[in-house]
Order: C-alpha cells, then sequence, then structure tokens
C-alpha cells in the first residue's frame, strides 16, 4: 500500500507509547484506532468520525477529503486534549 502523506504534520502530543506526530493518513488511522478502541461514549463517537474521515480520505485521496479529515483529526485531537 502507498503512504498518502496528510499534509502538514499533526502533533498529537502523546508521551507514552503512540505516535507523536502523525504525516501520513495511515499512521493517523493507526492512532485513531487505537484511541477509539480504548474510548467510549461521546470520545468513541469522535474518534469514529476521525477513523471514518481518514479511511475516505485514504480511499479517494482527493485533497479536499485529505483536508477535511485532517481538520477531524484535529479536532479530535483537541478535544481529547481538554477533557
Amino acid at each position: 500500500m502507498a503512504i498518502t502523506p496528510l499534509g502538514e504534520r499533526v502533533e498529537t502530543y502523546e508521551t507514552g507509547g503512540l505516535h507523536k506526530y502523525l504525516d501520513s493518513i495511515q499512521a493517523a488511522l493507526d492512532y485513531t484506532l487505537i484511541k477509539r478502541d480504548s474510548s467510549d461514549g461521546p470520545m468513541y463517537e469522535l474518534w469514529d468520525a476521525a477513523y471514518t474521515g481518514l479511511a475516505d480520505a485514504a480511499s479517494s485521496r482527493a485533497p479536499a477529503d485529505i483536508a477535511a479529515a485532517r481538520a477531524r483529526l484535529c479536532e479530535a485531537i483537541g478535544v481529547a486534549l481538554r477533557s
């Protein structure tokens, strides 16, 4: 599978073993899957929406879809940091 760039890299602010930054859709899919599966309630839904957007962008590879998925990913990370 070819690596699909995510655009400007996204900082996750993780301090443990997870990705500290994401620079490809594939890395972001791995990250959001882990976050989704370890969450529940509203956070599960937020990470699931980010994962779905990234999966759709990986399929289409359209710049607009990648940008939208990146924005949703950044939103999920921001919400997680504030909670």
